[in-house]
């Protein structure tokens, strides 16, 4: 939908710039119970701290700057993709965070049961949907993306859907993990060892590199690009809390946040990539700290194995390093950069084949002559 890439795409533009956007209305409103950040409208405080209380096991931890900003960054998208006849003049993002502590309660209610076309009439229901009335004209995909935003996937669908099919298609393991536990025989096999991909190799294979928000997105490899998970702190604390959301608990996904954050261990792990990784907006720095916030994040995942993403992660790294993969990446780049040299090549490929037919023939015809 066009609204939410005009709205994603104005997100990209406020955290490279890093500085407030210069709003009226959202600087009056900056006070100890009014919080305020580089986009267009503030979160209160309170309604901020409900929804940490009903997505997270330890909301208290969870109440921090950077988690902030995340929820900030997420209701600046859904204020472009909310529709309703209903939508006042707004002072604050207040309307979608309580469209997201909803959610959250209506998914931990229902469970496996829940899907887009029940979520109104819940909501409805709710004693706070007075204040905040959701609208009828609210479209499918709006809920869905509510729903997605819960858990930082990009899955939404402009259809009735359950909700646990939105989540699969983003973590098809995670249907084993969930039958795992639930189970309950024991912990879940995983892998620990570093993977082969830093970013300076995969430069070297040609690859290029895109940045995203979404975890789900984190090693798609798209034509030449490969999608790389922002490292903005925003993004490190929601890898980080994920193993206490609530709602990735019930399918089976909490550990996908580390298990992403663990890959950073390997994918700059030495100055060329690192290098990369800040030409290219994966993240910014942090202002001459950047070696003590690596050397954290390797302590925080040191002992961590991969299980929900194991099978993605080392597929990926079997098809970068294969050499059938490396031979199409720098066929193609000759081919579009340095014809000359491919069709040399492929000219000097064919000649040798015909050679190997000639002689194959002769040997052919000698075998016939000596029988005859």
């Amino acid at each position: 939908m066009s609204s939410a890439e005009d709205h994603i795409s104005v997100i990209v533009d406020y955290a490279a710039q890093g500085q407030p956007v210069d709003n009226s209305d959202s600087n009056e409103l900056k006070s100890s119970s009014v919080l305020a950040y580089p986009y267009p409208l503030p979160v209160s405080e309170n309604i901020a701290k409900e929804l940490f209380g009903e997505l997270f096991d330890d909301p208290d931890e969870k109440f921090n700057q950077d988690i902030l900003l995340w929820l900030q960054k997420t209701c600046f998208v859904l204020a472009g993709l909310y529709t309703s006849n209903l939508k006042p003049k707004e002072e604050t993002y207040d309307r979608y965070v309580m469209h997201l502590i909803i959610m959250t309660r209506f998914v931990l209610k229902n469970s496996n049961k829940a899907r887009t076309s029940d979520f109104i009439k819940f909501y409805n229901l709710q004693p706070e949907s007075k204040e905040y009335p959701l609208g009828e004209a609210v479209g499918t995909y709006y809920i869905n993306y509510v729903f997605c935003s819960l858990l930082n996937i990009s899955k939404a669908e402009d259809e009735n859907v359950l909700f646990e099919n939105l989540v699969y298609s983003a973590f098809p393991y995670g249907r084993n993990v969930l039958s795992h536990k639930q189970k309950n025989i024991g912990p879940l096999p995983s892998i620990n060892r570093s993977i082969d991909l830093s970013m300076d190799k995969m430069k070297n294979f040609l690859l290029d590199f895109e940045v995203t928000t979404y975890f789900n997105e984190h090693f798609e490899l798209k034509g030449h690009k490969v999608s790389i998970c922002s490292y903005e702190f925003d993004r490190q604390e929601l890898m980080v809390s994920y193993m206490h959301n609530r709602v990735a608990q019930l399918y089976g996904i909490e550990m996908a946040g580390m298990e992403i954050l663990k890959t950073f261990t390997f994918l700059i792990d030495n100055k060329e990539s690192k290098d990369i990784m800040r030409d290219y907006d994966i993240w910014r720095g942090a202002g001459g700290l950047e070696e003590a916030v690596f050397k954290l994040n390797y302590g925080r995942t040191k002992s961590l194995g991969y299980t929900l993403l194991a099978d993605k992660f080392f597929r990926f790294e079997r098809k970068i390093n294969s050499f059938w993969f490396r031979f199409q990446r720098e066929t193609n780049h000759r081919r579009l950069y340095k014809p000359v040299d491919y069709y040399f090549v492929v000219f000097s490929i064919f000649l040798g084949l015909l050679t190997i037919v000639q002689t194959i023939s002769g040997i052919v015809s000698l075998i016939f002559q000596l029988k005859s």
